[in-house]
């Protein structure tokens, strides 16, 4: 039978798309498995939100993590007096992000004995690079006490606990280094910041990076040390009413924060494991 026989020919053609179906058939099927298998193996579609560690002890806080199908990680220690030792202080990813199963939580506890650093020189420097000193020694700046001087914000003093502290002295990791500064004889005022929304720890930097000092700090809605953590300014004295809001140097800013507020049942299930 030649070519043509065959193109006419119709059991030729359904011979041929029943081949052709066949073939088709089976690469849908492979098809179809491959996705199913990829999509069960990565958990495609299936994400954890990640718990709040903030504020708990690394027993608790593992317990937490192998109940949601996590992992936690230590990077690193810090020490911060007003905080429980041993908690958690800080987390990455955030809370709340959502991630895949068995996703690693690196986290940084708040130490329970403070390590020894030695006091680096920052008298004579201007007040960011001594703050970025201190920074980089472990170490965080403290009050901020301005005294005569032409050289505007340059510090003349560094002191702790009251007295001038010389450089190499061991302190405590975490300690505060209080800066006596110039105010450079002529206009003592600063632009005062909003700090509307942020947390203590975000309030008291940008205060320092302006020149001034936090004041009075009340807390409420505050039932756990994370809430406490968590919770966000939304009132400041002096008020900051716009772009020309200023202060004096080295002046006390008092903030309220807020904690988000909770139900008791939400509050529970923060604290408790599900059975």
């Amino acid at each position: 039978m030649d070519l043509i026989e065959k193109l006419k020919d119709a059991a030729f053609w359904k011979r041929n798309l029943i081949r052709v179906g066949k073939f088709a058939g089976f690469y849908l099927v492979v098809f179809i498995a491959l996705a199913t298998f990829l999509r069960i193996y990565t958990h495609h579609g299936h994400t954890i939100s990640v718990p709040d560690f903030k504020g708990l002890n690394l027993n608790r806080a593992t317990q937490i993590a192998l109940h949601e199908d996590l992992q936690l990680q230590i990077i690193d220690s810090t020490f911060i007096d007003y905080m429980p030792k041993g908690c958690i202080v800080d987390q990455n990813p955030r809370p709340g992000t959502h991630v895949k199963k068995n996703r690693t939580i690196f986290i940084t506890t708040n130490a329970f004995n403070r390590a020894k650093v030695s006091v680096p020189k920052v008298a004579g420097l201007s007040y960011r690079q001594g703050k970025a000193t201190l920074e980089m020694h472990g170490l965080r700046v403290g009050s901020l006490i301005y005294r005569p001087d032409f050289a505007k914000n340059n510090i003349l003093k560094q002191m702790h606990n009251g007295e001038e502290i010389a450089e190499g002295t061991l302190i405590d990791k975490g300690s505060s280094i209080d800066l006596v500064l110039g105010d450079g004889h002529g206009d003592n005022a600063t632009p005062l910041p909003d700090l509307k929304g942020m947390t203590q720890f975000e309030a008291v930097n940008e205060l320092n990076n302006a020149y001034l000092n936090v004041g009075k700090v009340v807390i409420e809605n505050a039932a756990t040390i994370s809430d406490s953590m968590n919770a966000r300014v939304y009132r400041q004295e002096p008020a900051y009413y716009g772009p020309g809001a200023r202060a004096s140097l080295g002046g006390k800013i008092d903030i309220w924060l807020k904690a988000e507020s909770r139900t008791e049942t939400e509050i529970g299930e923060s604290i408790n494991l599900d059975d």
